[in-house]
């Protein structure tokens, strides 16, 4: 019977790297390519233990943070498997998964990169569709922004966080890694929902609440100008509030990814 295996910590070799690699490009469908990039890589680490990846199950399961491979051969195989998936638009979200499933990485200076060469799979034309809400809305954010700089100065971090931000994330609706079509709605005041071949992401807006600048007072304030308690236990003063924006100011805030 092998024994348990506890850690396995080593380089591939180059002949190991040249068979995974071929498994990876040899793939014709997603779910050949995981097999070829996750079952053939732990069955290479595992060989020299006697044991294949499908030994492990879930009573008996694989702990990927028993198993390492120097960063530039992790970050090339990487490399290999998320260009192979643009032909299905699911580079991202296995080049996701794969950090949590692939094995650990350590640095190790005597082993260089491997000079894989890496077909381009992406798709030649990519379309995107804009509902006529998301289309309003995409025109208001700007809008905002305008209202930013005109009110604290387009060279101030109310508006450059903003502007940072937002730009961002638009230019990521024009990335060619998560597939061939990609539909933008309206997700609420400021915000947009983005559904690609395999991903489903929002584009958020995270407005500034409006309190106190009295940092041992909790108060909040609504757009009418009343203040209360964000919550029943708050401290709140005694005393005539300071809003950390002023009531006729547009509201700072930036934009986020949330998957």
């Amino acid at each position: 019977m092998s024994k348990p295996v506890k850690e396995v910590r080593r380089a591939l070799t180059d002949t190991e790297i040249s068979a995974l690699t071929d498994s990876i490009a040899n793939a014709t469908s997603m779910s050949e390519l995981v097999d070829a990039a996750v079952r053939g890589l732990f069955d290479t680490l595992l060989a020299d233990h006697g044991r294949r990846f499908g030994d492990f199950d879930r009573d008996n399961p694989l702990d990927p943070q028993r198993f390492a491979i120097p960063a530039t051969q992790w970050q090339a195989l990487a490399g290999a498997v998320t260009s192979r998936a643009d032909q299905w638009g699911a580079a991202t979200t296995i080049g996701m998964e794969l950090v949590n499933i692939w094995p650990s990485t350590f640095e190790d200076p005597a082993v260089p990169e491997p000079p894989l060469t890496v077909v381009d799979r992406r798709p030649h034309q990519f379309d995107i569709h804009i509902t006529r809400d998301a289309a309003d809305e995409i025109a208001k954010c700007e809008a905002h922004l305008a209202s930013l700089a005109d009110y604290y100065g387009p060279t101030s971090a109310h508006c450059l966080d903003a502007i940072r931000s937002w730009h961002s994330l638009v230019v990521r609706l024009f990335t060619t890694r998560r597939g061939a079509d990609t539909t933008v709605t309206r997700d609420g005041r400021f915000s947009l929902l983005i559904s690609c071949d395999h991903l489903i992401y929002a584009v958020v807006f995270h407005g500034w609440r409006r309190q106190c600048t009295d940092p041992a007072c909790h108060a909040t304030a609504s757009d009418d100008g009343s203040w209360r308690k964000p919550y029943e236990s708050a401290p709140l003063l005694a005393h005539a509030h300071t809003p950390n924006y002023p009531f006729d100011a547009p509201q700072p805030g930036d934009w986020s990814f949330h998957s």
